[in-house]
């Protein structure tokens, strides 16, 4: 079974329309729908949608994306057999056809991690996190600043993310990290991994499950010719209005991707949270001078 599994979280009209999109999907067996623990009665409202097809399920707390996906995926093994799963954000669109040749990619060998599409936003241009490579301490480092990142992209001609014009040149690209906006992996693969770890709230999800599929000799993939439209974060930002704890939320995932994914030492971590907050501060100045030159 291809079972698509979407977390919910006070966004029931977001979520409603992309039901309302892939219900008559005939690739997809099952559609389950986890909400989060909403305050906003998404629950009842989405109810409405329960069918054959369709089941609405609820989280008694909220603990996180990786916890609601997860409880989702150990409804389906307790209550069907999944073949397949399908992560999906609400804020997604996608046609039948272009999860047909994702999906197709995904069956095609028993080493195969994650199989993901090309992401667009709604200006119908690549999202730069479409895809990059499991990164170290130093490129976690590099990343914090703006103005580094792009220092090392231009002098060094080196960069964490793939370049696009893979795209270009491949029916499909080999990867190791793709957006946790979308994607599909065999459920056998995720129950061996430990499915995503409960110990993250929001972000870096992507960076653990890349690690942890690599580790076990997995290989992911995009597919060129498929395409997924992601909505700018909508369910996000509806929910996370202030900025400071997007970044304390993204710390938190880092920090433990570090100390237990990485290993690096207390000192290393220490560093990396000296300069993560003066990352920030850096990127506030930016967004402050922006909003002057505008």
């Amino acid at each position: 079974m291809n079972i698509i599994i979407i977390l919910n979280y006070n966004d029931y009209e977001t979520t409603f329309n992309l039901l309302n999109q892939i219900q008559n999907y005939h690739i997809l067996d099952k559609i389950i729908v986890v909400d989060n623990c909403s305050t906003d009665n998404s629950y009842e409202k989405l109810m409405v949608m329960q069918g054959n097809k369709i089941d609405i399920i609820l989280c008694s707390k909220n603990l996180g994306y990786a916890y609601g996906n997860n409880y989702g995926m150990k409804f389906a093994f307790a209550n069907y057999n999944p073949k397949n799963f399908i992560i999906s954000n609400p804020d997604i669109l996608f046609l039948e056809e272009d999860l047909g040749k994702i999906l197709k990619v995904l069956d095609s060998g028993e080493n195969i991690g994650i199989v993901t599409g090309r992401i667009h936003d709604l200006k119908n241009e690549l999202i730069s996190n479409w895809a990059w490579r499991v990164p170290t301490y130093k490129d976690l480092l590099v990343g914090c600043f703006f103005t580094t990142y792009l220092l090392v992209r231009r002098f060094f001609k080196t960069s964490i993310y793939l370049d696009k014009k893979l795209l270009e040149k491949n029916d499909i690209v080999e990867t190791e990290a793709v957006s946790g906006c979308f994607f599909s992996i065999r459920s056998e693969v995720f129950r061996d991994i430990g499915f995503f770890d409960e110990r993250t709230f929001l972000y870096g999800e992507e960076n653990i499950i890349a690690f942890k599929l690599k580790a076990g000799g997995y290989k992911s993939y995009v597919v060129s010719k498929a395409i997924i439209t992601h909505m700018n974060s909508v369910s996000i930002n509806k929910n996370i209005k202030k900025r400071m704890k997007k970044y304390k939320f993204r710390l938190d995932s880092e920090i433990l991707y570090l100390k237990y994914y990485l290993r690096s030492s207390k000192f290393m971590i220490f560093i990396y949270r000296i300069v993560f907050y003066i990352g920030v501060m850096e990127k506030w100045l930016f967004s402050k001078y922006l909003l002057l030159v505008k």
